[in-house]
């Protein structure tokens, strides 16, 4: 049985600060082991960002927002992810009669 892996990370790009100081926060989104990296188009002060914990430290209104942003972010995903992994596997899914049409998700 093939294993679907699925993961979100976000990190700061610190090698590219904005004219204001701050750096960009991004979100990467790994599916399999293809990888897709976009902007969030927030961004946060370098020395505030906590990689390990993928969020800003403090508990100003700016760090307790983006936060709250990217908590929300990682559940909806994440959720998303595993409904349309559930869905597929599901011989009663509504798209099931589409397996094997171009349209169905190509096995690894």
């Amino acid at each position: 049985m093939k294993r679907n892996s699925f993961n979100v990370l976000f990190f700061i790009k610190k090698a590219k600060l904005l004219k204001n100081g701050e750096a960009s926060v991004c979100m990467r989104i790994t599916v399999n082991c293809a990888r897709v990296e976009t902007n969030i188009r927030k961004s946060i002060d370098p020395a505030s960002w906590n990689q390990a914990k993928e969020c800003v430290r403090g508990k100003s209104r700016k760090a307790r927002d983006l936060n709250a942003y990217i908590e929300n972010a990682k559940i909806k995903l994440l959720w998303k992810s595993q409904v349309n992994l559930t869905m597929l596997a599901n011989e009663n899914c509504p798209l099931w009669p589409l397996k094997g049409s171009p349209l169905w998700p190509k096995a690894r």
